[in-house]
């Protein structure tokens, strides 16, 4: 049998997490067998095997690309929002990653990363190791998020004053609430919310 090549086996492992990634957002993890992830992708049982030990795996990874490509959208708004001085302006840094995150709960695959989120934190919270890796992510999204905030205090942008903790977890506890009463409870979001969601927020960092 010819040996795949490392494209190839990447090209066939992201086939694999592409499907689960499908299949979990639409079934759950518990409903999900292995047989469905290979139904989806057209990869045969053995195949997912040679690369993934176990569904679990498979949604770990999942998992850990999602988070990922989220902590990432800070750096991605802040190259568009660099003038020709090299100067950012936080305001519209911060407005605008809000209005990204949340206008985009209409689009479908972000509606299935939401489900898929859920779906992570109500496994993790059965398993404690599972549970420190999901405190880790968290600590992240935290960080990046207060990062840009003290940045905006240096610039000037900002009131000095600001409780960092406490803003930082506002902002990711309400924008999760938010995203699960939109898609896991169907109820959608107004734009009108969203503004006075963004203006309140704006007004802490202001005041």
């Amino acid at each position: 049998m010819p040996k795949l090549s490392d494209e190839v086996k990447a090209k066939r492992k992201t086939k694999i997490l592409d499907a689960a990634f499908v299949v979990f957002s639409a079934q759950g993890y518990t409903s999900t067998t292995i047989d469905h992830i290979a139904f989806e992708s057209g990869v045969s049982k053995g195949g997912i095997y040679t690369y993934y030990a176990s569904k679990e795996e498979i949604f770990l990874e999942i998992a850990a690309l999602r988070f990922k490509k989220r902590s990432q959208l800070f750096s991605v708004i802040k190259q568009e929002h660099l003038n020709q001085n090299g100067i950012i302006n936080y305001t519209h840094l911060i407005r605008d990653y809000l209005k990204s995150v949340l206008n985009s709960l209409s689009e479908p695959e972000v509606l299935n990363t939401a489900k898929f989120s859920f779906e992570f934190w109500s496994i993790v919270t059965r398993d404690p190791a599972l549970k420190q890796l999901a405190n880790a992510r968290y600590n992240d999204f935290y960080s990046d998020l207060t990062l840009q905030i003290e940045e905006g205090i240096h610039a000037g942008f900002f009131k000095k004053n600001i409780n960092l903790e406490a803003i930082a977890y506002i902002l990711l506890s309400t924008l999760d609430g938010m995203m699960h009463t939109h898609v896991i409870m169907g109820i959608p979001l107004p734009a009108s919310a969203i503004d006075h969601y963004i203006e309140a927020i704006m007004a802490i960092l202001f005041v």
